[in-house]
């Protein structure tokens, strides 16, 4: 019997086109697993170590690339708190996205698991 390969997104949010977008890019990590929520290479916001000292030119930096961002792409939780945090306030205050698609790491799997977060109205 051949092997059932496990579903694209198992979580059911899938969008054909949707994008992964890693807040901290670090090498070291492995994102593989987050490959089955994309079709396409991953969008990296920040790499490696980020100075928080300039908080008004990594927010620029981030508002920047955020402008690409889609209502059914995915924000892989990475790196510092600070930096998720500005990109979530970008996306939610700046853009006006209602909700935001967040792959999250499950340690003891190995695995991304997604969640949709949104604000109550």
């Amino acid at each position: 019997m051949p092997e059932q390969q496990p579903p694209r997104n198992p979580d059911n949010m899938s969008h054909p086109d949707a994008l992964v977008w890693i807040v901290n890019y670090r090498a070291s990590q492995d994102f593989s697993d987050a490959e089955r929520y994309t079709a396409y290479p991953f969008e990296t916001l920040t790499e490696e170590v980020v100075h928080l000292s300039n908080t008004d030119k990594l927010f620029n930096h981030l508002l920047n690339k955020l402008g690409q961002f889609r209502d059914y792409d995915y924000l892989l939780i990475s790196g510092s708190p600070l930096i998720n945090m500005i990109v979530t306030q970008i996306l939610t205050a700046t853009y006006k996205l209602p909700a935001i698609n967040v792959l999250i790491f499950n340690g003891f799997e190995g695995t991304y698991y997604a969640r949709r977060i949104s604000a109550p109205e």
